[in-house]
């Protein structure tokens, strides 16, 4: 439907029109007709209808009206304007459309039968009715429907236009959904015969209430407490904050049910119960806590509390650390009892130390004490180290009884996060419960194995599984499986630690190694003193520690001198060397130079005739004739010969000789000239011969 043409005038122009009967032509005369009053009455008089007479005319062009026009209608198109009994009716054939300056302000749409009836601004939609009732009104922009009745359902709605209720507010944003303003403003819900439900705002603090059948069920304060059964709620007195306080004659119950179960809080007395499926309705009923959209404890059906786990197996059950604080031994505690027994208490100590108390809560109680520093003690509350064990043994026992094996170990593990196998201690059953023994294991790069073991005999070996002693005797044994030396080395702070430092005792192959790698003696006592000794030089000292004693004249002792390579011995009073040859005869002691035998001094004579010879040349023994002992000539053997050594030599004479007895010779050289003290008659010639001049 197009646009209709504007009519030039005021309201009263078209009143004159009303009742008139002509085509759409005809009408298009009177578009801006400027016509006199005097005109119109003219035509007015005319004894003919007006009808016939402007049917018997030719249309006007443009015609103009300054008065009134007065008709009984007026048709335009298909579509008239009527009047009847002071009502006017606009019957269009399709749409009918209300504009203002060019702008759409109203309209009503019908393609057979009415659709809706439309009001906007010109620009907007304002609102609309639909033929079956429905009413909406729309937001500023003119699009969605913000206020809407739905008349089949008889349901209002604000914010949508789909009203579940009779009366539904939607803002689909958070804040203030309504507003009931006035002074004591009231909303009262009632039946078909009086108030059921009164709320109230009421009293100078803006108080809120609920009332039914006359008495007041509910009480919300201006300050946002909440009272059921009570106009004063929050009666405990707590100061800013919001209380919900319910109250009954016999006391308070708060239910929480679906159609079937029922779980409730209620409060009688001084007594408050939290009921879980109160009607017993479910088998495994719980009581859940949650705290941030997560459980944080249950009861479950059988009782057992469960922290931190959804399925606790035991009366309490925690999933994450459990504290008792209070001051004092026995105020921060666990106590543990079975009927009928004395308590357990698991508690902390003045100062922070933890401590197990059996059967009262006094230091003299205590089993086990762990202090802040992790020590535990055990018989005592004072514990000095990691483990400290007063007044009892500590046993590690293995119920199997199979003789010669392996039993129960005391490990030792490295660094966080590593396993238990850098070291370990293992008790050993040999042939009997009687015949225990000790064995130490190291990790040596395969695992923890044997380094060391201590039979039941008290032996120690060191490398070995069987350490023995000689005899039975007990011993320290060290073996070497391999090739290597088996070796005891002894090193202090002053030697340092390495391998080239300190003492060693070392066996290889057949040979044994003493050795001090520092400069330092080599010290051996005896009944406490010392009785021995090789000093850095390499001298072996036995009796004295001076050094030198060939030079000494109040030190009795031993020197093998190794550096300068002699022996040195010096005794006070009494024999200082002694050498002891048995057996058969011969060498007692023999001299070399140079690699080169030179003398010795021996034995002859089955041991009686002691001699001092050259090598390969002889010398002299001194045997015994009779009771006299005689110096005779030997061989290098000791053996005696005839004219087997001289006495000095012609440059290399003896100065003086004394003799007490007879002098036997074969010959004399010289001419005695210088013998002096013979006296007349005292030399004979089977004694002496002197030869002169040949």
């Amino acid at each position: 439907m197009g646009k209709p043409r504007d009519i030039a005038d005021s309201a009263a122009v078209i009143n004159a029109l009303d009742g008139v009967t002509a085509t759409g032509t005809e009408l298009n005369l009177l578009d801006g007709v400027t016509a006199t009053t005097a005109e119109l009455n003219y035509v007015d008089g005319v004894t003919s209808a007006i009808q016939t007479q402007i049917d018997a005319k030719a249309a006007l062009s443009s015609p103009t009206f300054t008065g009134t026009v007065t008709v009984d209608g007026l048709t335009i198109g298909s579509s008239t304007i009527t009047e009847s009994a002071n009502d006017l009716t606009i019957s269009a054939t399709d749409d009918l459309l209300l504009e203002a300056n060019g702008n759409r302000v109203f309209q009503a749409w019908d393609n057979g039968s009415l659709q809706y009836v439309l009001i906007s601004n010109g620009n907007q939609n304002l609102a609309k009715f639909d033929p079956n009732g429905d009413i909406s009104f729309y937001e500023d922009t003119g699009t969605t429907a913000k206020l809407f009745w739905d008349a089949s359902a008889e349901k209002f709605g604000i914010g949508t236009t789909s009203p579940s209720t009779a009366f539904h507010v939607d803002t689909a944003a958070n804040g203030e959904i309504a507003r009931f303003q006035g002074a004591d403003a009231q909303v009262v819900i009632n039946n078909t015969t009086s108030s059921v439900i009164d709320f109230q705002n009421v009293g100078t603090g803006d108080d809120f209430t609920f009332t039914t059948n006359g008495t007041e069920r509910l009480r919300i304060e201006a300050g946002g407490s909440v009272g059921i059964g009570t106009d004063s709620p929050n009666i405990s007195g707590f100061s800013g904050y919001k209380v919900v306080s319910i109250q009954g004659s016999s006391g308070a119950v708060l239910e929480l049910a679906d159609s079937t179960h029922v779980n409730a809080i209620w409060s009688a007395d001084d007594n408050l119960t939290l009921d879980a499926d109160r009607t017993n309705t479910g088998a495994n009923s719980y009581m859940r806590f949650r705290v941030d959209l997560s459980e944080a404890m249950r009861i479950d059906s059988s009782g057992n509390v469960g922290i931190g786990t959804t399925s606790p197996a035991y009366l309490v059950d925690a999933y994450g650390a459990v504290a008792s604080r209070g001051s004092g031994i026995g105020n921060a505690a666990f106590v543990l009892q079975e009927v009928g027994n004395n308590p357990w208490y698991l508690t902390q100590f003045t100062g922070g130390a933890f401590g197990i108390l059996y059967n009262g809560t006094s230091s003299a109680n205590t089993k086990l004490a762990i202090d802040t520093s992790g020590n535990v003690g055990i018989g005592t509350t004072s514990p000095q180290y990691l483990g400290h064990f007063v007044d009892g043994d500590v046993a590690i026992v293995d119920s199997d009884a199979t003789n010669n094996a392996e039993k129960q170990s005391l490990l030792f593990g490295g660094a966080s996060g590593e396993a238990a196998g850098l070291a370990g201690i293992t008790g050993y059953r040999g042939a009997s419960a009687s015949a225990g023994e000790l064995i130490f294991k190291t990790n040596q790069g395969s695992g923890i194995t044997e380094a060391m073991r201590i039979d039941s005999s008290g032996n120690v070996g060191i490398g070995t599984t069987s350490p023995v002693g000689l005899g039975g005797a007990t011993v320290l044994q060290v073996h070497d499986s391999g090739t290597d030396y088996a070796q005891l080395r002894l090193t202090n702070s002053t030697s340092g630690s390495t391998v080239n430092q300190g003492f060693e005792l070392n066996f290889s192959g057949t040979n044994i190694y003493i050795n001090n790698r520092e400069n330092g003696a080599m010290a051996f006592y005896n009944n406490g003193s010392e009785a021995m000794r090789i000093d850095s030089s390499r001298n072996l000292l036995i009796g004295q520690t001076v050094g030198n004693v060939y030079n000494q004249a109040s030190v009795t002792g031993l020197k093998l001198d190794g550096a300068n390579g002699n022996i040195q011995t010096a005794r006070a009073n009494n024999v200082s060397l002694l050498l002891n040859r048995y057996g058969t005869d011969g060498n007692i002691a023999a001299f070399y130079k140079d690699g080169t035998s030179v003398a010795s001094i021996g034995v002859a004579g089955s041991g009686t005739q002691p001699y001092f010879v050259r090598s390969s040349l002889g010398g002299i023994k001194i045997g015994i004739d009779g009771s006299t002992a005689l110096l005779i000539p030997c061989d290098s053997s000791g053996t005696s010969v005839n004219g087997g050594a001289d006495l000095g030599t012609s440059s290399n004479s003896f100065k003086d000789a004394y003799f007490s007895g007879t002098v036997t010779a074969n010959s004399f050289s010289g001419d005695g000239s210088a013998l002096t003290g013979i006296s007349s008659g005292g030399v004979s010639e089977s004694k002496v011969y002197f030869l002169a001049n040949s």
